[in-house]
């Protein structure tokens, strides 16, 4: 049968009889409307016409199908952009994009928080995202009051001045500079804060703050709440630095 053709990835022919086929089946005027792009050639049979039909005969649904077509060329810009920012961490396929745009709406926001994410954090990835994902619930939760995004651990970031703050607090739990730029130098991960121009280091240990300038905000050993945030983070980014 034509249907089964055009699941199977059959010839145009097949393709176009069982699309006009849906013409009377009462589907409403919008199939009126597919068959007659189908029909007047507004769309090529073989590579989008027969996939979207495959959609319908599995799925039978029609108006998805139809929403898939007519956003088709639109689509296609946006799988586009999201292949060049997140690599290989995007859909596989623009098939396997238009799945989840259309039949997964929490995985295409998930998709869509992600691509934002990369953007403001291109050298970061996927686990570091989970992670942040997940301190925001933390936060919002009240379990803990650290602000922030997690992300990677700039590189090669140098203390240069002190300011008062942290050179009572460094007094106060008798930490060197040499020990503070070790937080800084062994990062897990930071917070980063003030629009990114402000880094948060932590290590299993303790914490470096340290802004663009090479100033030390603040630092210290991970009290119990320092700890609880650590844990949480690593438990996605392990392995993922």
């Amino acid at each position: 049968m034509a249907k089964d053709a055009a699941i199977k990835g059959g010839g145009e022919g097949e393709a176009l009889e069982y699309g006009l086929s849906l013409r009377g089946k009462g589907y409403g005027e919008e199939v009126e409307i597919l068959a007659d792009i189908i029909e007047y050639g507004e769309a090529n049979p073989d590579s989008e016409v027969n996939a979207l039909l495959s959609e319908f005969a599995e799925e039978t649904d029609v108006d998805k199908g139809l929403k898939m077509l007519y956003d088709k060329s639109d689509d296609r810009t946006e799988f586009e952009r999201y292949k060049e920012r997140l690599g290989p961490e995007a859909p596989k396929s623009f098939s396997d994009f238009q799945k989840i745009k259309y039949g997964n709406v929490d995985k295409y926001s998930d998709l869509i928080g992600y691509y934002k994410y990369k953007g403001d954090n291109p050298n970061s990835n996927i686990n570091f995202y989970d992670a942040d994902k997940a301190v925001k619930e933390l936060r919002v939760s009240g379990q803990i009051r650290a602000t922030g995004v997690v992300t990677i651990a700039p590189k090669d970031k140098t203390i240069i001045i002190l300011n008062v703050h942290a050179v009572d607090r460094m007094q106060q739990r008798h930490i060197t500079i040499e020990k503070a730029q070790s937080f800084i130098d062994g990062a897990d991960f930071v917070l980063k804060q003030r629009n990114g121009t402000q880094y948060a280091y932590y290590t299993e240990e303790g914490f470096t703050v340290l802004d663009d300038n090479g100033e030390v905000k603040s630092v210290g050993f991970l009290d119990e709440g320092g700890k609880f945030l650590y844990e949480r983070v690593m438990r996605f980014v392990k392995g993922g630095k």
